[in-house]
């Protein structure tokens, strides 16, 4: 079999398939490069394993709940399938075509935690049935609905005679170690993770819990025995990413591991921008006249995707939740974005995916050969609400101001954009300790600046002319 053969151009390989030799992903894509289908070619042993795991129980509840991600053999003899057969593979699977692909190093602490929980419960009760997962990675978590849902179909192998937790180290270096370090310590693990895509391991992990920390819930076990262990063994006898037990034992460890995860409570930190709505709100009467602006510019058209940069708590992402099929919220402070997710689990089903994004440090393609995507690749969006922001990326992140609006303009999507003059306190409070002038940063040039790049089509002054409202159609061209 050669995985190297020429596609049809509206047939792509996923970025991200290509480690596991017995499956591969394949996007097959619309005129607008819109994924529309999801197809995974299968290796015969595979095939023969998703025949017999379609066949469990314990499988069956996992897609009628939605952990498991809908998928079906494709027997189809179309264009795309048939091309796709061409290369080797002796079956093929039809997979539901999730809304868009976020990465662990972008979600908050309790989407992490939950993403943990579901593998656990997944690999547990597979355990129980005589079937493992082939790995533990994160990236195998992806977001519907609000709620997190395993993807890798291909990961389910049956149990051999020797019962083993293939990826027990790898949950830990992926899930457990960085909601530990969260918690017990409360640092970045969004970068941390960002910088290190194959996890945190025991080594690494050691090295952030000092002196009584080592002692905190979980860490002595998940990380200084395993560090201790890998020190006095052997490289050529190690086999660090397996648990090798009898099935009892591992079940209890999965159990154990499971209750201190669902334990894990997290303790916010104090932020600037936590409850920043209403520590620093408008009056009354101009919040009304904001979201009447917000909703009156957005129309009554269901749009496909909205992006609300800069989201703080979600507050006007949850104002529009009924007119986009699907909401991108983001912002870099985490502390926000854990109170967004946390507001929205509560509803059965959420169009709001929440994502810890630094506009000015984004997440950037990186690992090999790009597998994984900057957002501009990700999420194509129709609108944009970019609010309370325009001043934080000139003045904050010190973005020349036409760099901004250049990069809006870019996306062509339609927006409404926040513009926050000098002598309102926010930015008052922005330019204390500030040499550099900004002399760009004005409503004279910020208005000459966009009527480059959006027809201008409505305005509302906020705040006593402090602040003004601004919705743009798009001129991309």
């Amino acid at each position: 079999m050669t995985n190297n053969h020429n596609l049809k151009n509206n047939i792509k390989e996923n970025s991200l398939s290509f480690r596991d030799p017995a499956s591969k992903i394949y996007e097959v894509l619309d005129e607008n490069g819109l994924t529309i289908k999801i197809l995974r070619g299968l290796r015969e042993d595979a095939l023969n394993h998703f025949k017999a795991l379609s066949d469990e129980e314990f499988f069956e509840k996992f897609l009628k709940s939605e952990m498991v991600v809908k998928s079906k053999l494709n027997l189809s003899n179309d264009f795309e399938a048939s091309q796709i057969k061409e290369s080797g593979w002796k079956g093929l699977l039809e997979h539901e075509v999730l809304d868009f692909i976020s990465y662990p190093y972008e979600w908050s602490f309790s989407m992490l935690k939950d993403s943990a929980i579901l593998h656990l419960f997944i690999i547990k009760k597979s355990f129980e049935n005589s079937w493992s997962l082939k790995d533990s990675s994160a990236y195998n978590i992806q977001w519907k609905n609000g709620k997190p849902i395993f993807i890798d179909i291909a990961s389910f192998i049956p149990c051999a005679e020797n019962y083993e937790w293939t990826g027990y180290r790898q949950f830990c270096s992926m899930f457990l170690i960085p909601l530990l370090i969260k918690k017990h310590l409360n640092l970045d693990i969004n970068n941390i993770l960002r910088s290190n895509l194959d996890g945190i391991t025991s080594e690494i992990g050691f090295n952030y819990f000092q002196s009584y920390n080592k002692f905190k819930k979980g860490v002595f076990s998940h990380i200084l025995i395993p560090r201790i262990l890998n020190f006095f063994i052997s490289p050529n006898k190690a086999n660090n990413n397996k648990m090798n037990q009898n099935k009892d034992h591992i079940l209890s460890l999965m159990n154990s591991m499971y209750a201190l995860i669902k334990g894990l409570d997290y303790n916010k930190k104090k932020s600037t921008w936590l409850g920043y709505d209403t520590k620093n709100s408008y009056e009354e009467d101009d919040k009304k006249l904001k979201e009447k602006f917000i909703l009156k510019n957005t129309g009554n058209k269901i749009f496909d995707t909205l992006w609300d940069i800069g989201c703080n708590n979600g507050h006007y992402s949850k104002l529009l939740k009924k007119k986009f099929k699907k909401i991108i919220a983001f912002d870099y402070d985490h502390e926000v974005i854990e109170d967004l997710y946390l507001s929205e689990k509560k509803y059965s089903s959420s169009n709001i995916t929440p994502l810890v994004i630094n506009f000015a440090n984004p997440s950037p393609n990186q690992g090999w050969n790009n597998e994984l995507k900057k957002l501009e690749d990700r999420s194509k969006p129709d609108f944009i609400i970019c609010l309370a922001f325009i001043h934080h990326a000139r003045l904050a992140a010190n973005i020349p101001l036409a760099q901004v609006i250049n990069w809006l303009h870019s996306l062509k999507a339609n927006i409404i954009i926040e513009f926050v003059d000098r002598n309102d306190e926010m930015v008052v409070q922005l330019l204390n300790n500030k040499n550099e002038p900004y002399e760009d940063y004005n409503k004279e040039n910020f208005v000459k600046l966009l009527s480059k790049k959006f027809k201008i089509i409505d305005h509302q002054s906020l705040k006593n002319n402090k602040r003004e409202l601004f919705f743009l159609e798009n001129n991309y061209v």
